[in-house]
């Protein structure tokens, strides 16, 4: 939901900012097919039982190298970070650990009923056994029902500001346009 979201804001700001939705379509990103496979590989996880967290792992290790390769688009650097910091904490934890507090916050349940909900092949509910939990889904967001991590943040920032950039970008003149241009000026 939060990246959906972001994807609104991003194309929303970039229209307010004067970009136009046609210069998407004449965006080049490099290794695009690795974003595709990396969505498709993370939805996949949900089906693949026991294995789901090293499934999980290779969707963003695809998208790593995805964010890596499309570094010159402004704003994909900070996705890659927030890819990275799932990455990490779902990688030392065996899935992403979800605080009590941020899921009653968040007004998803009550604190009575945290305990019986399914938290899926991804996530589990924070305990004492897990590390960097600061990085696990601690944001609560009300009226949403979601918890989000700092790397759900960090994601949605950059993926906001990668659409409102590419809206906005100038094409470039070409090389023989700028060569006549320089040509021509005393």
């Amino acid at each position: 939901m939060f990246i959906a979201v972001a994807i609104v804001v991003g194309l929303v700001v970039g229209r307010l900012r004067g970009g136009r939705l046609a210069n998407l379509g004449d965006t080049a990103f490099r290794v695009w097919p690795m974003l595709i496979l990396g969505v498709v590989v993370q939805g996949a996880a949900a089906f693949t039982g026991g294995r789901a967290v090293a499934v999980i792992l290779l969707s963003y290790v695809l998208l790593l190298a995805f964010c890596a390769a499309n570094l010159n688009h402004a704003g994909m650097g900070v996705v890659l970070v927030g890819i990275a910091l799932n990455l990490v904490v779902i990688g030392v934890n065996g899935g992403m650990p979800v605080r009590s507090d941020a899921i009653v916050a968040a007004g998803i349940v009550q604190r009575g009923e945290v305990a019986q909900l399914d938290f899926g092949a991804k996530r589990h509910l924070e305990d004492s056994g897990d590390r960097l939990t600061f990085l696990g889904d601690i944001v609560p967001v009300p009226g949403v029902g979601e918890v989000l991590s700092f790397g759900d943040l960090g994601m949605s920032v950059g993926v906001a500001t990668v659409l409102a950039n590419l809206l906005c970008r100038r094409a470039r003149p070409s090389q023989r346009q700028s060569w006549e241009g320089s040509a021509s000026t005393p």
